[in-house]
């Protein structure tokens, strides 16, 4: 099992790097789509950290976070044209993203566990996101 909350375990960094790499130009394939369907999610998400009473600090980081790597760049691209070649593009992310996540804790099993897990962890009030956890982990926040 991996411990604490590592990055490349999180699909919306990788949605991130994907947007880096189209705004750079290293891809013809628009991420636009799966930024919006991540920022949903992630809104979902702090509604959660309110219901289940987070700090204040940790849900104006999360928001702070969400403004960085799904606000801006969704404004960035807000006016770049959408295929249908690039929700392809990022679906097979998503199953490259599931394949690496398999890789790296070895089962399914451990994959249900590592997700339960990150539940458990955002009802009791620990910090269940990659950047929030390595913060309070080395101190930064209380």
């Amino acid at each position: 099992m991996v411990e604490g909350q590592p990055f490349d375990l999180a699909f919306s960094y990788w949605i991130f790097i994907w947007f880096l790499c189209y705004y750079f130009e290293l891809t013809s394939y628009n991420p636009k789509i799966f930024l919006l369907l991540a920022l949903i999610h992630n809104v979902g998400l702090c509604l959660l950290f309110i219901y289940f009473t987070h700090s204040f600090s940790i849900i104006l980081l999360f928001l702070i976070i969400i403004i960085i790597i799904k606000i801006i760049p969704l404004w960035l691209l807000r006016k770049t044209a959408y295929k249908t070649t690039d929700f392809i593009a990022g679906s097979l992310l998503f199953i490259l993203f599931n394949i690496w996540k398999y890789i790296r804790l070895g089962s399914l099993k451990e994959m249900i566990h590592y997700d339960k897990n990150k539940w458990e962890q955002l009802k009791s009030q620990h910090p269940s996101t990659p950047l929030i956890s390595l913060l309070y982990k080395n101190g930064i926040i209380k």
